[in-house]
This record gives structure tokens, sequence and C-alpha cells, in this order.
């Protein structure tokens, strides 16, 4: 297929001069007194060919630099320039949001000061665009809004003003973190262009010098592996057509509530890692680390109805203290579902003309087992009571046997519509808030967090007559989760 080729290519031509013992980078100094708070840039988007909502984005900050006057000795760039075209920034931050879409963006500075990156999937409309960067000098974030109207043209230019945001803590930290010379370098070899493509997911494998990958190379696309992420950590399972299995997981550290762009550093083997650093453990074909250092960069994530729609990211993982040798991945994913998130609906080939219950499980669901099922009068018995004013239980005879329980906050009087979030487990959830609990076959979850929405119900006078309602849980705050429908109306 000439899209694994080309991403073949591309990967090695970056990653085969790696050498790990080299590194680079400067630290920071005294600032200096004084610093201009605004500046006016430019933004331009070209829209690629043969497609309306994909763009080039270039952001041209050589105005602003000119004018903070910042020495660019003081960061840590990952691109290679010559000495008058060295950038004054190190990377920015991109968001763009529109509606329940919020995508970001971690692009390094180049040479002369401009950025050049991509935004995939930029649909019509007016969305709201911040630029963000980090003055090394002042030691301050400096941000640009921008309503820009995306629409289907050849090129689109808008001018960005600068502000002095002090408000903007988690930007900063992430900006201003220094890098470990070791890991500065395997990122500036590691080319940031493999998320460009929209074309097909993929999972790209290099080994160098290493057990796990055996000094081979790798390549999966969309059929061979599966992607689930929830709040700070992410889980890639990879059956290959080549008969080899991979398991690889990601979390970032538990101060973090979900993931977000950006590079960490020191990250030990999962799950025997540091909490407030983060681990990350990629293992298969019967190889794992006893011990691991690695890194993980973040360069792309879209998240849609609380979920994530794509996600960009590449890693490298160094097994028993090897700084000579690891094994560097690149995974490019795009969500296969129409309905993600809060938006999710089960896939059915054909809905049931009466009441039915929908389960779908992540592979890795502890619950579920990564199976779906279908529950309905022809092949269960299915009760559903509303004894608590504010709750709903549901137990299935078939099979199997399966039972689960909803509850919203205690002060609503009876089951209203709405979106219910941040729920644990019931029955030993925040009464205030509300809890829920799937569990069956003889499995059930210790803890769990997750969601409800009721998208619909009827009364008569105090009688629950129909309900329609949609939920995800995850056990033990795992990535993989567990979603189900429930339709139903009284006999």
């Amino acid at each position: 297929m000439t899209l694994g080729n080309d991403i073949r290519v591309l990967m090695c031509l970056g990653i085969s001069t790696v050498l790990v013992a080299c590194g680079g980078g400067g630290s920071s100094t005294e600032n200096k007194p004084a610093v201009v708070q605004k500046s006016n840039s430019s933004i331009t988007f070209t829209q690629q060919q043969d497609s309306d909502d994909d763009f080039q984005v270039e952001i041209d900050l050589k105005e602003l630099v000119d004018e903070l006057d910042i020495d660019p000795s003081l960061i840590q760039a990952t691109v290679d320039c010559e000495a008058n075209r060295v950038p004054s920034f190190a990377n920015v931050i991109i968001k763009a949001s529109l509606s329940d879409t919020t995508k970001t963006i971690y692009a390094p500075v180049g040479c002369d000061n401009v950025i050049t990156t991509y935004a995939t999937d930029l649909v019509q409309g007016n969305w709201q665009f911040e630029v963000i960067a980090y003055d090394v000098q002042k030691k301050q974030i400096l941000a640009a809004e921008k309503t820009i109207n995306i629409r289907k043209t050849s090129k689109i230019e808008s001018g960005l003003t600068f502000v002095a945001d002090a408000s903007r803590t988690a930007e900063k930290a992430t900006l201003s973190k220094t890098i470990d010379e070791d890991v500065l370098y395997e990122v500036s070899a590691t080319l940031p262009e493999y998320f460009h493509s929209d074309e097909e997911n993929f999972v790209y494998l290099k080994s160098i010098n290493d057990y796990i990958g055996a000094n081979q190379e790798y390549f999966y696309l969309s059929d061979e592996f599966s992607l689930v992420g929830y709040g700070n950590q992410m889980q890639v399972n990879v059956d290959g057509f080549d008969g080899v299995y991979w398991d690889g997981d990601f979390i970032l550290s538990d101060l973090k509530s979900n993931l977000e762009t950006g590079v960490y550093g020191n990250l030990l083997r999962y799950p025997f890692h540091n909490p407030r650093i983060g681990g990350l453990s990629w293992t298969g074909d019967y190889r794992g680390c006893n011990e691991s250092k690695s890194w993980l960069l973040i360069d792309q994530i879209t998240v849609e109805s609380g979920a994530i729609r794509s996600i960009d990211f590449r890693f490298a993982q160094h097994c028993e203290d090897q700084p000579d040798g690891a094994l560097f991945g690149f995974i490019h994913w795009k969500s296969p579902s129409d309905s993600i998130g809060y938006k999710w609906q089960p896939k059915l080939e054909t809905v049931p003309e009466g009441n039915y219950i929908a389960i779908e499980s992540d592979k890795g669901d502890y619950i579920g087992g990564g199976q779906n099922y279908l529950f309905d009068p022809s092949n269960a018995v299915v009760q559903v009571e509303n004894n608590e004013k504010n709750a709903l239980s549901i137990n299935i005879h078939g099979d199997s046997w399966w039972s689960g329980q909803f509850a919203i906050p205690i002060s609503y009087s009876k089951l209203e519509k709405g979106t219910y979030l941040n729920l644990t487990r019931y029955p030993f959830h925040n009464p205030t808030r509300g809890g829920l609990n799937w569990d069956g076959d003889g499995r059930g979850c210790n803890e769990l967090s997750g969601w409800m929405i009721v998208d619909d119900t009827v009364y008569r006078e105090d009688q629950l007559i129909s309900i329609d309602l949609r939920f995800e849980q995850h056990c033990e705050g795992n990535a993989p989760a567990l979603r189900g429908k429930v339709h139903w109306k009284l006999p």
C-alpha cells in the first residue's frame, strides 16, 4: 500500500540517525527588563487537495519576536536552522474549538519563527482559535485568540494579536518544561510529519538495538489495531496480520485529568511507574521489559462530545537502562465511529421493534469481555423497576445474568431527561451527584466512573411508563469502556 511505504520511508529518515548519547538545547538565564505585551502576527490556512476540511496552517511570529527581542539561545529548539534563522520559541499550542469539538496541536516553531502544521476535519463554521507561546526570557505566556470563519476556499488569512496571559498555568507548565537532552535529541530526530496523513489509521514501530522489537520494523493499518482513551490514559492493542500481538499502555501524571498535547519524559514501566510523572509500557510477541524508561509526545488530539475523535502521538521505550537501544513508535488514529462520547449510539444492524438493551464492550473491558450484546424479549427476560423514584434497576435473565442500576441526583423526585457526569459505582456513589453500575456473568467492578444520559421519559401520574437512556462506565479507572443503551416501555 502506498501510504504504508510513504510512512516507512518518512520514519526511517527521521529515526535512523538517532544517537541517544547525543543531546542539545539551552538553559534559561536571567530575564531582560522589558517586554512588549502585544504584537500583530498572522495565520494562514491553505486548503489541501481533495479535501474541503483539511488545511495546512502557517503562523508567522516574526513581528512578535522582533518586538520581544528574545534571545534564541535560551530555548530548547527541535529544529535545525542556520544561526541567523534560529527560532525564539520552541513550541506553541494551537487550539481550535467549534461546538462540542476541541482540536489541540503541539507544534514546533520552525526556522525564521514560522510554524507550519496541519489541521484536519475543520468543517465549515466560526472556529475559535487560540495560539499560545511561552516567552522564556520574561517567563510568561503570550496568547492570541481569534474567531476565524472556516469555509470552502483555497486560502484564508487572518491577523493575530498576542497578549500576556498569566491565567494559563496549564499551558505554561507544558511549554516551559525543560526536556532531558537525550529525549530532546530523539524527539528532534522523529519527524512530526507522520500525523499529516488522514487517509488511514496506522501504527508504525521501529526497533534499534532493542529487545522488544528485535531490531525489526512493523507497520499496521486500521483493521489490525484498536485504541481506547479515557481520562489521562490510553491503551493500544495490535492483532497484526503478521501474527504478532502488541499491547501498549500510556498514562500521564495523576495531576492531569485528561490527555493533553506535549512532551512527557522519564516515564517508567507501567503500571510500576511514579503516578506523579506517568508511565508507559509496550510489549508484544512474548517480549516485555523488566524495567524501562520512556518518553511520549502527543502531537495532536481532538476531543468531541467528551471522547477522543483523533490522536497522533510518538514514543520511545528504552528497556533495561539501555540508552543506545530503543523501540520507537508512531500512532495515527481517528475514531471509525460516527457517534462518540455523549453522542454514542449502538451499532445495530436492525433495531428491534419493542424493548431492547444494547451493550458494547471495548477490548480490555473486564465486564463485557470485549463483546457486544443485544437483549430483547426474544432471547431474555428483562425486568425494569423504578422502586426508588430517582433510580432505575434492570435485571436480565437469559443465557447469562446481567443487572444494572442507574441513579440521578437525590434532589430529583423522579427520573428526568438530562446528562449526568462524573458518576461512580452505585450504591456507593455520592447521592448528590448520582451513580451507576452494570455487572453480570459473574463479573463486576470494585470501583467505576462514568456518565449517563436520560434521553426521554414518560410518566403517567407517578408511574414510569417508558425510558430511553445511554451510559458509559470504566472499571477501576481503566481506559476500556462498557457502553449501553436502554429502550423500555411498560408492556
